[in-house]
C-alpha cells in the first residue's frame, strides 16, 4: 500500500499543477482528481489550476519526480522547465541557468528511456 490507502500499481491520474500566473509546479497523483483539486485549492493562497494530467500510478509519479529531481523546491513542487513548459503547458516564470536546464533534460531524458525500456522488456 502506498500513502492514503493506494497500492502502488492501483491506476489513476499523475498530474501538473501550477498557480494559474506561473511559479512551481506540483506533480502528484489521484485517483479522483476533482477532489484532489479541491484539496489542493484549500490549501494554496494561489488560485490552481491542472496544467496538463496523464493516465498512471504512484510508480509514474516516483519516475517523473526523479526526472526533474534537480529542479525540485520542495516536497513534490518542482520548478517550471523546458520539458515541462513544451509537454505538459506549464508556465515558465524566466530562463533557468543553462547548465541546469540541460542536465535537468538529460535526467529526463535517461529515465523515460528506462522506463520504456522496462515496458517494452516487462
Amino acid at each position: 500500500m502506498g500513502r492514503r490507502g493506494t497500492t502502488v500499481d492501483e491506476r489513476g491520474t499523475v498530474y501538473f499543477a501550477q498557480a494559474t500566473d506561473g511559479g512551481p509546479v506540483k506533480i502528484g497523483f489521484t485517483t479522483n482528481m476533482t477532489a484532489r483539486l479541491a484539496v489542493l485549492q484549500t490549501d494554496s493562497w494561489q488560485r490552481l489550476q491542472i496544467v496538463h494530467s496523464m493516465p498512471g500510478n504512484r510508480c509514474t509519479e516516483y519516475v517523473l519526480h526523479e526526472a526533474f529531481e534537480p529542479l525540485r523546491v520542495k516536497g513534490e513542487w518542482f520548478l517550471p522547465s523546458a520539458e515541462m513548459v513544451r509537454g505538459a503547458g506549464v508556465k515558465s516564470v524566466g530562463d533557468l541557468p543553462e547548465a541546469l536546464q540541460e542536465k535537468a533534460t538529460a535526467q529526463f531524458e535517461r529515465t523515460l528511456r528506462g522506463v520504456v525500456e522496462a515496458m517494452v522488456d516487462g
